[in-house]
This record gives structure tokens, C-alpha cells and sequence, in this order.
């Protein structure tokens, strides 16, 4: 062979090869899922943190008791009376308003839970069954917060909000 020849071979070869790497790459990013962008998580998480916060120490009109007493007295005394109705059906309406005000004015879709332990227990339960836009974790993407709220020693409710993304 000649070098003519064998620089037509090598030639060939660089294409080739560069060829083999272009379409590589393209098939890299062609797979590759779309960034997520953490700005937005951060906020979406301080979103339901300052929520949450927000809402368990909102004040209501039943003995001037914060949302966190009230669910705290549901869990533990639910015979509470608070203007004609018991202390869960009373603090249930209160944060049914506000989440009104707020999470659905924003058309924001969301998952709120109470629970003690892992399970739902009595009237907490309850009041976390009726209070939620999706019938079950969000799907897909999600933010959320969760805060434990402490009963009695070793006995606490955990509280925590899902905004679906």
C-alpha cells in the first residue's frame, strides 16, 4: 500500500470515530431528564415549612387555643367544648378555612396528614382524612414538611403537608 492510501485509511478512521462521538453525545442529552431546578424546590420546601409553622400557631376563637393546642386537646380530651361543637370538629373547620384561604385560592393541589405513630388514631385521623385535596400522597413531584408536635412524654402528633408539584 501506499502512504496516499494509508492516509485515506486514517482520514476515514477520524471520521468515523469523530462521527461515533457526535452521535454519542446527542444521544447523552437526548436521554438525559431535564434539571430540576433546586431554586424552586428550596422554596416550594420553605413554602410548606412556613406553612405548616403558620398554621399551627394560628390562633382560634376557642379560648384564644392555637390549631397545635386544639389538635393536641382532640388527641387527648375530645369532649372539649368550643362554641357548640367538640375541640376536633372545631379545630378541623378552622384549618379547613385557612388551607381555603390559602393552598386552594392559590389552586395549589396538596396532601395534608396528622397521625400518631404510624398510624392514623381516632379523631386526629379523621380530621387528616377530610382535610386534603388528593386522595393520597402527591403523585410525582412533591415538597413537603412535616413537624412533630409533642402530646405528653413519648407520645406525639407528627403533622406534615405534601404541595404537589
Amino acid at each position: 500500500m501506499s502512504k496516499r492510501s494509508q492516509f485515506e485509511i486514517m482520514g476515514l478512521v477520524m471520521i468515523v470515530i469523530l462521527v461515533s462521538l457526535g452521535l454519542l453525545l446527542l444521544l447523552m442529552f437526548a436521554l438525559k431528564k431535564p434539571a430540576i431546578d433546586q431554586t424552586k424546590l428550596a422554596k416550594e420546601s420553605q413554602l410548606a415549612s412556613n406553612f405548616l409553622n403558620t398554621l399551627l400557631g394560628t390562633t382560634i376563637g376557642c379560648d384564644k387555643r392555637t390549631i397545635k393546642d386544639a389538635i393536641r386537646d382532640c388527641a387527648t380530651k375530645p369532649e372539649i367544648d368550643c362554641n357548640g361543637v367538640d375541640i376536633c370538629t372545631y379545630a378541623e373547620s378552622e384549618m379547613q378555612n385557612i388551607i381555603d384561604n390559602t393552598l386552594n385560592t392559590w389552586k395549589r393541589s396538596y396532601y395534608l396528614k396528622l397521625r400518631i405513630g404510624d398510624a392514623h388514631i381516632g379523631t386526629i385521623g379523621d380530621i387528616s382524612d377530610s382535610i386534603r385535596k388528593t386522595p393520597g400522597p402527591c403523585p410525582g413531584a412533591r415538597e413537603g414538611k412535616e413537624f412533630p408536635v409533642p402530646i405528653r412524654a413519648g407520645f406525639e402528633f407528627k403533622i406534615s403537608l405534601e404541595l404537589c408539584g
